[in-house]
């Protein structure tokens, strides 16, 4: 018996091992290390009057300085068999980059259970390509206290607490489902910068939103910030701005050093930083 229990320990212990090999851990944020610098984005209006006649994927490559970039901006998919992943694939083949970046801040992934296209999309098949060959690999978004601080410059906290809580909700088929879906969004991200001691239920929600956006509109029928009423579509539209901008001195600061980086992105963010690149790419050649 204490035989049969040992060898049971055993395996247990070496599946455990095995699991901690194997497992992803959250991909680490770039932090750019000279001075920021601004570039020029795509107007907002002139995005919304192409983006309707746009196919994604978008794909943008440049040289610049002693090295590449190659932009991938996707649709946000979840399914393997989505066609852009063979695109995908193909691109990271032919680019043959030094190292990557994702969008988004992904998490623990066990390759023996999770899918990284179920989980993580266009990152997730990014990352596993990168670790098959062992590159490095990076989110290139702004840490959240970085955010939080930007979006504060130009935006009330309650503001940016409705914005940060309202992003990833995905919106609801009944109302009681809506409040029961912010609570738990409040539950994981209230103590996230930019939230933390303004909103902790979904009563200081209401009563928030109520106070900047005002109750003829009701947040639990929406889905997500874009489009959304009063602050929101500034605040969208702001927010992706300092994002994109973030992503830019990240490319301008690795390419300096001769890398080849190839990053994925939702393709909007693609289409907004084109010109950009090819201003980079120019100026430096």
């Amino acid at each position: 018996m204490r035989k049969a229990v040992l060898s049971i320990f055993g395996l247990a212990t070496c599946l455990v091992l095995i699991l901690a090999a194997t497992a992803w851990y959250p991909t680490n944020r770039y932090e750019v290390e000279g001075p920021d610098e601004t570039f020029d984005l795509m107007d907002w209006e002139v995005y919304e009057k192409i983006a309707s006649d746009i196919r994604p994927p978008v794909i943008k490559q440049a040289d610049i300085a002693e090295g590449a970039a190659l932009l991938f901006g996707a649709t946000h998919s979840y399914d393997p068999a989505h066609p852009q992943f063979t695109a995908l694939e193909k691109a990271f083949d032919e680019f043959g980059p030094s190292m990557v970046f994702v969008e988004g801040r992904t998490s623990v992934l066990l390759p023996f259970f999770m899918d990284p296209i179920e989980t993580y999309g266009e990152s997730g098949r990014l990352i596993e390509l990168a670790k098959q060959q062992g590159l490095p690999t990076y989110s290139w978004e702004l840490s959240r206290e970085e955010e939080a601080a930007l979006l504060n410059e130009k935006f009330t906290s309650e503001q940016v607490a409705i914005y940060l809580l309202m992003r990833p909700f995905g919106g609801a088929e009944t109302l009681d489902q809506a409040e029961r879906q912010m609570a738990a969004i409040i539950d994981d991200r209230g103590r996230r910068p930019g939230i933390n001691g303004v909103i902790s239920d979904v009563q200081d929600f209401q009563t928030a939103w109520s106070k900047t956006i005002g109750s003829q509109h009701d947040w639990r029928k929406l889905s997500g910030v874009y489009g959304g009423p009063g602050f929101l579509q500034d605040m969208f539209e702001y927010g992706n701005d300092i994002r994109d901008q973030n992503l830019l001195n990240i490319i301008r600061e690795t390419t300096a050093r001769g890398e080849r980086v190839m990053v994925t992105m939702g393709w909007s963010h693609t289409v907004r930083v084109e010109d950009a690149i090819d201003q980079m790419d120019l100026r430096d050649n």
